[in-house]
């Protein structure tokens, strides 16, 4: 990653993520983006920063499953500098598993409005 933007800074850390320890985790950082594959994980990092994270930005993933139409997954804005990227209704279940390219898709929406947050483009 440094190779390709040799300005970043990049912080590994060794230890388990819950609702108590994404704040200690994640304190200096301006937006989260929450990347979980666990629903229970999606919503207890939603509820930290929106609990105890006040003015971090929060970008989430919801509704990603299968191969369905691209154009449907979407940015919303749920609350003040929160988003959930996703379809709103696809769901994991047999046969209907997450797709590379649906994960794709929505981590590019990710990124884009974690910017657009940056840059005060809300």
């Amino acid at each position: 990653m440094l190779q390709m933007n040799p300005y970043i800074m990049i912080k590994t850390v060794d230890g388990l993520l819950t609702e108590e320890s994404i704040p200690q985790f994640f304190k200096d950082v301006d937006v989260l983006a929450e990347c979980f594959d666990d629903p229970a994980m999606k919503a207890a990092a939603l509820r930290t920063v929106l609990t105890n994270m006040p003015g971090t930005g929060y970008v989430g993933a919801s509704g990603l499953a299968g191969f369905g139409d691209n154009n449907v997954i979407r940015t919303q804005k749920i609350h003040a500098n929160v988003y959930i990227i996703g379809d709103g209704t696809s769901a994991v279940g047999p046969g209907h598993g997450l797709m590379a390219p649906r994960v794709g898709i929505a981590a590019h929406h990710q990124a884009n409005q974690i910017l657009r947050i940056l840059l005060g483009k809300d």
